[in-house]
């Protein structure tokens, strides 16, 4: 590549790419099957929720068929995604804003959701802290994972941006970021404080989405939820995840709370 790829508002702030939030990723068909897990089942009467990469706010109308009565804040960090998105939504919150740095108080959402994001966003750990941060139970947020092990290169790992039938631009690019699922769940385990009440997750393996340039021919599309414990936690975190690796006979992971993948919907049930 020559130069370090870096995410950049402008990359999104394109005819194409309003045009295409416009009518994508808007209704609950839109979302993808790992999306439909725990969003739909999370979302409770009158809760405040934030959606972190709303881009137009399409998920305000997801989240509003679901729920009605919820309330419902929008950030992202192009700014002429959120004009447009206050525009169009008037019965929403939006603002301006780095995942990296979110101007809230801790605890201030019941929920906080974050799409199609953080795999695009190298300092993930950051932003996954955040988000945690901010959440008063529950965070969900997707990922890219492997069972290789992976370095992360923002020149050799990225994605060529496309929003319509015209393809590709030859400059806009995003970085598409790639972890070890051993080392992300490791870092979800120390990386957070409080530490977390559960770890749910669910994902399948398939190809990189078109244009992405990477050193894999397959990833697991993951997303992952957090309950974060409303004080101090000292006790055994429970794990239960539904995705094509398994480490509940991980040494380092002994001391958690395992379930298997088919109690995921049961312990999901009991939230």
């Amino acid at each position: 590549m020559g130069k370090v790829v870096k995410a950049s508002p402008k990359n999104w702030s394109t005819r194409e790419s309003l045009e295409f939030y416009s009518v994508s990723r808007r209704r609950i068909t839109d979302l993808y099957d790992s999306e439909k897990v725990f969003l739909p089942r999370m979302l409770k009467p009158g809760m405040k929720v934030l959606d972190v990469g709303c881009a137009l706010g399409g998920f305000y109308n997801i989240m509003k068929e679901i729920m009605p009565s919820i309330s419902y804040y929008g950030c992202d960090f192009a700014e002429t995604l959120i004009r447009r998105a206050k525009k169009d939504n008037t019965g929403a919150e939006f603002l301006v804003a780095n995942s990296a740095r979110l101007p809230f108080a801790d605890g201030s959402f019941d929920l906080v959701n974050c799409a199609g994001t953080c795999h695009m966003i190298p300092d993930y750990r950051e932003a996954i802290r955040e988000i945690y941060r901010i959440t008063g139970r529950f965070c969900i947020f997707d990922v890219r994972l492997t069972d290789r092990k992976i370095d992360f290169d923002m020149n050799t790992c990225y994605q060529k941006l496309s929003f319509g039938p015209s393809g590709w631009d030859g400059e806009s690019l995003s970085p598409y970021v790639i972890v070890n699922a051993r080392e992300f769940l490791r870092q979800l385990l120390s990386d957070l404080t409080p530490k977390p009440k559960a770890v749910y997750a669910t994902g399948y393996l398939r190809a990189p989405a078109a244009g992405v340039v990477a050193p894999l021919r397959e990833v697991c599309m993951a997303v992952f939820m957090l309950e974060k414990p409303e004080c101090s936690f000292n006790g055994r975190t429970e794990i239960c995840m539904d995705i094509p690796y398994d480490y509940t006979e991980e040494e380092e992971f002994k001391e958690d709370l395992w379930f298997g993948p088919s109690k995921l919907h049961e312990r999901l049930g009991q939230k």
